[in-house]
């Protein structure tokens, strides 16, 4: 209930985010993945005073190998953000409105606004105690519909059967919403119904950095392959468990090579 503590949810949340910035020109951001990222850049890009507080010591550590996540890292520090890496939220402080941010190491940091993207869960509360609700979201088949017939869902709360690359999985990246809103509303008002055979991917941009992310980033790699140069801004990685291709990571590449990383991964996968 601390004023100026915003949880990106919602465009009220964003347009309360932006408000808050015209007065408050100190940010800081909890969380270090994709969401964090975004807004720290976004911030630092309209001139705001930004610093990351993130419990690892890289960003992008749940996708990237550890070498590229330093090498953004660093990008982050060359546009002027301030890094408390390895350091993990404790509290926020103040009367009514944010005044400080306690870490768990007792260490207070200034903020007039403070950003939390540190991972969310699916709102499982209309389906809560029916089959509809799951661990790890609404669990559906490769039609992406629920044990109840005649209701489906997708995006973030689609629990589904990932028939390419195996296993569960639940996509938390408007890409995927809006493929899967295709599948589904195809399945409601035709008559073949489709399945949903979709190579996982999901793409970011942060300041001048675009990134493709085309497979599974679930498992660390056994094997990364670079091609290109992180000197240059613009590489492509190939993430491997094992001898078996799972992910590749495009930065600054454009849509016939994002096609052709997903062509790429499906021959791997024999599909």
């Amino acid at each position: 209930g601390l004023g100026n503590v915003i949880y990106l949810r919602t465009i009220r949340d964003a347009l309360a985010l932006r408000e808050m910035s015209h007065s408050e020109k100190t940010v800081v951001v909890v969380g270090g993945g994709l969401l964090a990222c975004e807004v720290a850049a976004s911030l630092r890009q309209s001139k705001l005073k930004v610093a990351i507080m993130h419990r690892h010591q890289s960003l992008m550590n749940r996708y990237l190998d550890p070498e590229t996540a330093a090498w953004v890292t660093e990008q982050f520090v060359k546009h002027g953000v301030t890094l408390l890496m390895g350091s993990s939220l404790n509290g926020f402080e103040g009367k009514t409105v944010l005044r400080n941010i306690q870490t768990k190491s007792g260490e207070r940091v200034a903020a007039g606004v403070a950003v939390v993207a540190c991972g969310s869960e699916p709102n499982l509360e209309i389906v809560r105690n029916t089959p509809l609700s799951g661990p790890h979201g609404s669990p559906v088949t490769e039609y992406l519909e629920t044990e109840e017939k005649g209701i489906y869902a997708v995006g973030d709360l689609a629990f589904y059967p990932d028939r390419l690359m195996g296993g569960m999985r639940r996509q938390t990246h408007w890409e995927n919403a809006r493929e899967q809103g295709l599948i589904v509303g195809a399945n409601i008002t035709g008559k073949k119904r489709q399945r949903y055979e979709q190579i996982p991917y999901f793409w970011t941009e942060m300041f001048d950095l675009k990134f493709d992310f085309i497979g599974d980033f679930n498992l660390t790699p056994t094997r990364v392959q670079l091609s290109g140069s992180y000197a240059k801004g613009r590489f492509a990685l190939r993430y491997f468990q094992g001898e078996k291709l799972r992910g590749i990571v495009l930065c600054h590449h454009g849509a016939s090579d994002v096609a052709a990383a997903k062509s790429e991964l499906r021959q791997s996968l024999g599909k």
